[in-house]
């Protein structure tokens, strides 16, 4: 009886697991999945028609024929034109083939699914032309300038699209600045780490925290806290592309707009077309029930009715999820704007647990009129039932009406909010100060030693 539970258990974690990882999976690695255990499971059947012929681009006729999701919105500054050209881009790269992918191909597949103009697509273009293979910018902007005989805001707005491209670093024109782009879109970044990239690397390599902390005023401790997130960055961002090991995004949900309305529905051409060989299938009848032939087809039929239910169960909850967002983030495509959101508020609308949530929208893209966004950067949340727009006004005031001779640190101006029952770290004053362009304290201070 014990054995029996325990084979129970491990039967239950293994399926758990595969459940898990079938919710998981980006599209790219779940098809993989599905084909390795058709190859081991002769009672599945894979229909890789999808997966091997060219794709195409997806109709408003195609999404109808689905029942889409359909919800009102006033979307004049979206056209259908603009979308189509985007998608078409997009969805005529051949994703399956990861043959002999360079840094230059991956820059330029994210740069035609940019939403820009011709004119700052070419100039994108020359940029990309002068990245070196490990990502970095080999010409500065006033060299480019002279060069190409553009202009160098149009210059340096081009170069901001490309800083936003994968991998987290590219486009950068030295080290430091490559460290830099890494901390803000770990969403850590600060004036301070700015100032030892800038100032005090020879103090950092040699650990020479008290001569850096006498010199800026800042806490020792909080400088070695600076110099672990420095040094958690990759300066060798790129390197995955010289081993031609290439990430791909793949977008599964695609979000529309069509006669006002927000479209959104699955690429299904991008999942495989699960069955069971009904042939094979017959045969466990000929079988005693207690002989080994059963009990081995039996395990067959069952593990092809768990991998087709979990696709199935992933598609449904993928959408279910997809659609909620959007139904919460109605200002996203009018206005560029998200609301407060949590996993836990969408488990809670599609009765769904909060880790299965969390799984199904890691790894998942969605295509937008606006560019490919991961799910996850939906999910935003309120601090202290305060909004972003509120904290960054009430840091504004108090930096406004600080001793301009003495100003306040992130800390004091942290300590000064709780004081209004608003409870955010360090290092959140820290990024909506960034956010809003004001300096440090160490900066402010040098600001005014200089108006003096």
């Amino acid at each position: 009886m014990l054995d029996l539970k325990l084979k129970q258990e491990i039967k239950l974690s293994t399926d758990l697991k595969q459940a898990i990882d079938i919710l998981q999976y980006d599209i790219l690695k779940l098809n993989e999945a599905l084909l390795d255990e058709r190859d081991e499971n002769p009672i599945l059947e894979v229909n890789e028609t999808s997966l091997k012929k060219e794709m195409e681009v997806y109709s408003v006729k195609d999404a109808e024929a689905e029942e889409p999701y359909i919800n009102n919105y006033n979307a004049e500054d979206f056209t259908e034109s603009n979308y189509y050209i985007n998608n078409y881009v997009l969805e005529n790269i051949d994703i399956t083939d990861k043959g002999n992918e360079t840094l230059y191909d991956n820059l330029m597949i994210q740069l035609n699914t940019s939403d820009i103009d011709d004119e700052l697509y070419q100039i994108c273009i020359k940029l990309i032309e002068n990245i070196n293979e490990k990502g970095f910018l080999q010409k500065n902007i006033t060299e480019l300038e002279k060069e190409t005989k553009i202009e160098s805001s149009k210059l340096k707005k081009a170069l901001n699209i490309i800083q936003s491209f994968y991998p987290t670093g590219v486009g950068a024109r030295n080290y430091a600045e490559c460290i830099i782009l890494q901390l803000k879109k770990q969403g850590i970044y600060t004036d301070d780490h700015k100032i030892l990239l800038m100032n005090f690397l020879k103090e950092l390599a040699y650990k020479q925290y008290e001569k850096i902390a006498k010199k800026t005023d800042l806490d020792i401790e909080y400088i070695k806290l600076l110099t672990k997130e420095i040094t958690s960055t990759d300066i060798n961002f790129a390197s995955e592309f010289a081993k031609n090991d290439t990430v791909y995004i793949t977008p599964e949900v695609i979000l529309e707009v069509k006669d006002g309305k927000v479209i959104i529905y699955l690429k299904d051409d991008l999942y495989p077309i699960l069955s069971k060989n009904e042939k094979l299938v017959k045969q466990i009848d000929i079988y005693n029930k207690s002989s080994s032939e059963y009990k081995k087809l039996k395990k067959y039929i069952d593990k092809a009715d768990f991998y087709i239910n979990a696709l199935e169960q992933r598609k449904e909850n993928t959408l279910k999820i997809a659609r909620e967002i959007f139904n919460i983030q109605d200002l996203f495509l009018s206005e560029n704007k998200l609301k407060s959101l949590t996993m836990e508020e969408i488990a809670n609308k599609t009765n769904l647990s909060t880790s299965t949530v969390s799984r199904i929208v890691s790894g998942k893209y969605i295509q937008t009129p606006r560019g490919i966004y991961p799910l996850k950067y939906f999910f935003t949340t309120n601090i202290n039932n305060s909004t972003e727009e509120e904290i960054k006004q009430k840091i504004y005031d108090i930096v406004n009406l600080e001793d301009k001779a003495k100003p306040l640190s992130d800390d004091k101006i942290a300590a000064m909010l709780k004081k209004d029952n608003i409870k955010v770290s360090r290092r959140t004053v820290a990024k909506y100060r960034d956010l809003m362009g004001i300096p440090s304290s160490y900066n402010r201070k040098k600001e005014k030693e200089n108006e003096d």
